[in-house]
């Protein structure tokens, strides 16, 4: 229905869904596919973001405050990303415009991405000026972004996304990598493997051995060759895979 709504106001548009397929997805994961793939799309895109404000406490500041109603509207790199109050655009970075979209009928927020983001896009579409929309605000939902740290000689780190072929991308960038361990020395232990180097491609191992590499957005991705890493190392026992960690010990 959300795109046969966009398609009815918006007949020239171009939809592409950045991550229907992904059922686990949650606001760091979100952001983390911002991010990443903002750079593969032209100015003036714009980007409907279907997550409410329901992540996990872990990851909350003290002066977190959604609003189930209130609805952003995000300028950045020549782009426009409208999304609910979730906390998702404090992460963005610091060259962002942020507006408190305006509407009229409170029941349009029960399922905005039908009845309400549509309509923001349309305006937004024919306009490319946010100021005709809402109001600069600097009052939105917070998010902390999880920090790799070294703990003793082990470098700790976190899942931030998992993709379609169950490689497991987490919050360790390359530079972090590079000055915890400079010596380039170092074990990660998985059920019935060691890791023991980095890898430059997916192909470099033999099919079903896990290998870590840095992606194209610099960050530390662990993977099993033509495998799902994620189906492999993350026991189902274990519930959401959402904050799964990853240990490097350092030699």
């Amino acid at each position: 229905m959300v795109k046969s709504k966009l398609y009815a106001l918006l007949p020239q548009a171009q939809v592409i869904d950045l991550s229907m397929g992904d059922t686990e997805l949650d606001l760091i994961s979100a952001v983390y596919i911002l991010k990443t793939g903002l750079t593969c799309f032209p100015p003036g895109s714009i980007h409907l973001v279907a997550l409410q404000n329901n992540t996990d406490r872990q990851i909350l500041q003290h002066e977190w405050a959604p609003d189930a109603k209130r609805f952003l509207l995000c300028e950045t790199a020549s782009q426009f990303i409208i999304t609910p109050d979730n906390g998702l655009v404090s992460l963005l970075g610091e060259d962002v415009r942020i507006y408190n979209l305006f509407y009229d009928n409170p029941e349009h927020s029960k399922f905005y991405l039908r009845d309400l983001f549509p309509h923001f896009a349309a305006a937004l579409s024919t306009s490319q000026n946010a100021d005709l929309l809402g109001v600069l605000t600097t009052s939105y939902a917070r998010l902390t972004w999880p920090q790799p740290f070294v703990q003793g000689n082990v470098l700790k780190g976190q899942k931030i996304y998992e993709d379609a072929f169950g490689n497991l991308v987490t919050n360790i960038t390359k530079d972090m990598f590079m000055q915890a361990c400079p010596k380039g020395r170092f074990e990660v232990i998985l059920p019935g493997a060691i890791i023991t180097q980095l890898h430059a491609y997916y192909y470099d191992v033999d099919l079903g051995q896990p290998l870590l590499l840095f992606n194209t957005a610099g960050y530390l991705e662990l993977a099993i060759r033509g495998q799902s890493a994620a189906a492999l190392l993350i026991p189902r026992s274990m519930g959401s895979n959402r904050f799964f960690q990853i240990h490097i010990h350092l030699l």
